[in-house]
């Protein structure tokens, strides 16, 4: 992926469009846009940058892309990741947290149990180590899997249990 744009040097105005890239084309291209509209326009004065920060917004706004459709999960391998962070959120709940979570437990029980902390964020403190994550993101793993038919969250692929894959050696 390319990123060609255009500067208007007297209004500050960037114009630019993410484009398909062939090899031996640059990665940022200040060209005219021939055969791609501008779908995107940041005007630069007005942002308080250079004129030479165009691309810059553009490789941020490429990042920022990337990152919306990681967050988003709308990536293959969804349902997998989904199901991979609740495990280990609720793994970890459980063992630091008292939470009534197994296994066999019910995504649906889960999931109204932990409503009640919706816009909380899990934070190891002190000398506590793990995970720092909010509360809403397992909610929304759990609705994703539950929507998507799974009543409960098995054990890894590999056969071992949740258990003894987190047992420290001589437990």
């Amino acid at each position: 992926m390319g990123i060609r744009g255009r500067l208007d040097r007297e209004s500050g105005r960037l114009s630019y469009a993410f484009v398909p890239r062939k090899e031996i084309e640059p990665v940022f291209d200040v060209a005219p846009l021939e055969g791609h509209r501008p779908r995107f326009g940041k005007m630069l004065r007005a942002m308080g940058l250079r004129l030479d920060s165009g691309r810059l917004v553009g490789m941020i706004h490429l990042r920022d892309c990337v990152f919306d459709l990681v967050k988003g999960h709308r990536l293959d391998g969804e349902l997998v990741w989904a199901e991979e962070r609740a495990r280990s959120r609720l793994l970890f709940l459980a063992r630091e947290y008292g939470l009534p979570w197994s296994e066999s437990t019910s995504l649906q029980l889960m999931q109204n149990i932990l409503a009640n902390s919706a816009g909380t964020w899990v934070q190891s403190g002190g000398l506590r180590r793990g995970p720092t994550f909010p509360v809403d993101e397992l909610l929304a793993d759990l609705a994703r899997l539950i929507y998507s038919g799974r009543t409960t969250v098995p054990a890894p692929a590999n056969g071992s249990s949740l258990a003894s894959a987190h047992r420290t050696p001589g437990q």
